[in-house]
């Protein structure tokens, strides 16, 4: 039997939940497909607990994505200028992480 973290057996399998009020925002229309489809890859790194320490980087986006690594960063970028995500850490060469740490805005 899979356990989530707390080692809680799992009711449910994972999800992202995209609510109605956001889908029909001016926002969200205003998202190219990469800015939709990264914040959905966002969302599926959030676990319950996680939210501003979703880690993940151009280059993996891009990967995950398979898009260039200049509309990653142009997706990442329209995300923040809509504020879809946050950037609550900035990623350098002497953190642990090179990635920034980023936060979803709408987590219920």
């Amino acid at each position: 039997m899979r356990r989530d973290h707390k080692g809680n057996p799992n009711k449910s399998a994972d999800h992202v939940r995209l609510y109605g009020f956001m889908l029909q925002s001016d926002a969200w229309k205003d998202l190219s497909t990469e800015g939709r489809s990264l914040y959905v890859l966002l969302k599926s790194l959030y676990k319950g607990s996680n939210n501003g320490h979703l880690v993940l980087s151009v280059r993996q986006a891009a990967e995950a994505l398979h898009i260039s690594k200049t509309t990653a960063s142009k997706a990442f970028e329209e995300l923040l200028r809509h504020g879809f995500i946050e950037v609550s850490i900035r990623g350098s060469f002497e953190a642990r992480s090179h990635a920034d740490s980023r936060r979803c805005a709408y987590t219920q």
